[in-house]
């Protein structure tokens, strides 16, 4: 309704709200009860443009792309990780606080202290990339055990089944 009546701060308001008491549901056990929510906070933001609240924007679409792949909708969840990814980047360095650019030198990239999600988002990416990749294997000893290690954990492996796929790698 805010939306349809050009309330920008009211729909801004609604969403941080709805971030603050949805947080606490984004884990593995809870997070499909607020997938939708996030989901739709993501996407009336995302429509409205809204430039003020871009680090909640990021971290919407990232916690969307999580529920996706905790449902193994994979290439939906690439797809928001690929939103927040270029969202992220969205912050001018002049509207980073003053304690903050005190401690960086002018040249400096930024980078670090707006975009914290940079290195999840990239890990989750990266392995996406792998699991959406059926006509190849890795041949990085590194990719093959972030695979294994991502189905030992995905399957909630019992020890003695954890165990025998990771002697098997």
């Amino acid at each position: 309704t805010a939306k349809r009546i050009d309330e920008i701060d009211i729909v801004e308001e609604s969403a941080v709200v709805m971030w603050n008491l949805g947080r606490e549901l984004a884990c593995k056990e809870h997070r499909f009860r607020v997938h939708k929510s996030f989901q739709k906070c993501a996407e009336i933001l995302e429509e409205i443009q809204s430039s003020s609240l871009v680090q909640l924007r990021v971290q919407l679409h990232f916690e969307v792309a999580c529920c996706e792949i905790a449902q193994d909708l994979l290439t939906k969840g690439r797809q928001e990780l690929q939103r927040a990814s270029a969202i992220d980047y969205t912050i001018a360095q002049q509207d980073l606080p003053e304690v903050v650019q005190k401690v960086i030198a002018p040249e400096a990239d930024p980078g670090p202290f707006l975009r914290n999600l940079d290195d999840p988002i990239g890990r989750q990416l990266h392995l996406l990339d792998w699991k959406l990749n059926v006509y190849e294997e890795p041949s990085d000893p590194a990719d093959q055990v972030m695979l294994l290690l991502d189905q030992v954990r995905r399957q909630g492996a019992s020890g003695k089944l954890a165990f025998s796929l990771l002697v098997q790698g």
